[in-house]
């Protein structure tokens, strides 16, 4: 698979995650809009490290590793999640109990996915995951506009993610396409299907929203 192959089934896959934004954005009520807020931080929080650790210890492409390291070191170095503690203390957003018992399901449900990749040494499992979960906006979006209309005062954090998202994104393309040279056997698109509908099944539990199964 190549570059304007992966980019045309991402560019598939948002459409449907931008449809799921705009159903989220239907409500005014303001406890609803901290409870998205809540359940998007949870699941992003819980799961980025170690998703990101996971395909560095997976891949075999020289250049994989290098770009997956460079994503790591500015989500660490960069302070991104003090940021996404300061974004949610703005917003009166902080997790709940009930955010935890809302998104542990589908948290454990990735971890497991992970888990297995490395169980398995799969490399195109880990990497195909990444490459859609970093070129993926809805999250961040619907974080922002939220928050904006809460009237939280930092955005930092959302800002932040809008600007340097665009280039981890572009990154994990170019690292998918190197790795993917190592396993031109690899049935590619039973992972991005499957790497789909996991990540449509995160943004429903995140979101508080269904979408519409058209595929």
């Amino acid at each position: 698979m190549n570059k304007d192959q992966i980019t045309s089934a991402i560019d598939d896959f948002q459409q449907d995650v931008d449809q799921l934004v705009e159903q989220a954005l239907l409500t005014d009520n303001p406890d609803e809009m901290r409870d998205v807020i809540r359940r998007c931080a949870l699941v992003l929080e819980s799961n980025f490290i170690p998703q990101i650790s996971a395909a560095m210890i997976t891949v075999k492409s020289k250049t994989a590793k290098q770009l997956l390291e460079h994503n790591l070191v500015e989500e660490i170095g960069g302070g991104h999640q003090d940021l996404l503690a300061d974004f949610l203390r703005s917003a009166d957003a902080f997790p709940s109990e009930k955010t935890y018992e809302e998104t542990s399901a589908i948290v454990r449900k990735i971890r497991h996915y992970f888990s297995n990749a490395i169980e398995n040494n799969d490399a195109m499992r880990s990497l195909t995951f990444i490459t859609f979960a970093e070129n993926m906006a809805g999250n961040i979006r619907l974080m922002h506009e939220l928050s904006k209309r809460l009237g939280s005062e930092d955005l930092q954090y959302t800002e932040v993610h809008a600007e340097v998202d665009i280039d981890h994104g572009e990154e994990m393309i170019e690292a998918f396409v190197e790795e993917m040279k190592l396993h031109e056997e690899t049935d590619i698109d039973q992972i991005i299907n499957e790497v789909a509908n996991l990540l449509h099944e995160r943004n429903e539990v995140s979101f508080g929203v269904k979408r519409e199964r058209l595929h």
